[in-house]
């Protein structure tokens, strides 16, 4: 009770939750409400108050474009739509919300799928046998990376069922290609960014779980390298995102990683959000995959 007592001592006067101000950004927001709509029946019958404030302070943060900005001082819509599809999703009465989110979600792409993206790496020299696919940016306009195409995964597939399903179905499937083709030599993830022949960049614990959980109900034998990878990585995952994100990701494949061998100081809301996450339920995962996947 601890941990969520914390983090409802946390929600700020206007519902949303802070970094490290008093200031409310979108982003923990999300996490914050993604970890209180995966508490217990118990828990999250204390919860509810909190949920529903949180709830409206996101839906008030909607944008015209139906995407969502980091915060207040932001005035552009980024990747945080993603986390705020997650965090309103099959919520009564935010229906609505969410799929106009999932519209403008849909219309990003990374910068590298430009004509004059590809002639400028084909001058420098770098790798573009990886950008036939399309993946999501921080921002628009920016080139895709790993974290913001699995988030919004993640997001779509929870809005599989809605207007926009056609159309998710066929994005889902080319970003996932997009993260495949974006492994690094050792089949984990790191940031995503292509790289020139003959480098050989390491993976992250932190990108590796976030991508292997956006590949939930992928064959098995296709990311079994990359499986490996996770559990590699979770053997010393170096933060409590790491873990929380390895845990979350090798679920999602029937793995269960070894403990790592010590506990990871959880700082900010975020990290606090993602390990009440993981310990909710089978590893969470009802908050970011579907049961039936």
């Amino acid at each position: 009770m601890s941990g969520l007592q914390a983090l409802l001592d946390l929600q700020q006067s206007d519902g949303g939750w802070a970094y490290s101000t008093n200031s409310s950004w979108t982003e923990p927001t999300c996490y914050a409400l993604l970890a209180l709509r995966c508490a217990d029946g118990p828990r999250q019958a204390i919860c509810l108050t909190s949920i529903c404030r949180a709830a409206e302070w996101l839906a008030r943060r909607q944008r015209r474009d139906g995407g969502w900005s980091p915060g207040q001082a932001v005035e552009q819509s980024t990747h945080v739509t993603s986390l705020a599809i997650l965090a309103l999703s099959a919520l009564d009465g935010y229906e609505d919300i969410a799929e106009r989110g999932v519209g403008w979600l849909l219309a990003q792409a990374g910068a590298e799928t430009s004509f004059w993206a590809r002639v400028a790496r084909f001058a420098m020299g770098t790798q573009t046998s990886a950008t036939g696919h399309t993946g999501w940016p921080w921002f628009p306009g920016a080139a895709a990376w790993v974290t913001p195409t699995s988030l919004a995964i993640l997001a779509l597939l929870k809005q599989q069922r809605g207007r926009y399903a056609p159309a998710i179905d066929a994005r889902v499937k080319d970003a996932r290609s997009f993260l495949l083709s974006r492994r690094c030599p050792d089949q984990g993830w790191n940031h995503g960014g292509l790289f020139r022949a003959g480098e050989t960049p390491s993976s992250y614990p932190e990108t590796t779980g976030i991508a292997l959980l956006a590949l939930a109900g992928t064959d098995n034998s296709e990311i079994q390298a990359s499986i490996e990878c996770g559990e590699k990585h979770a053997l010393a995952p170096r933060s409590s995102e790491g873990d929380s994100w390895l845990r979350l990701g090798l679920s999602v494949h029937g793995r269960a990683p070894a403990l790592s061998p010590g506990k990871y100081r959880e700082w900010t809301v975020n990290q606090m959000a993602l390990g009440m996450i993981v310990q909710s339920g089978k590893e969470g995962r009802s908050c970011f995959v579907d049961a039936s996947v």
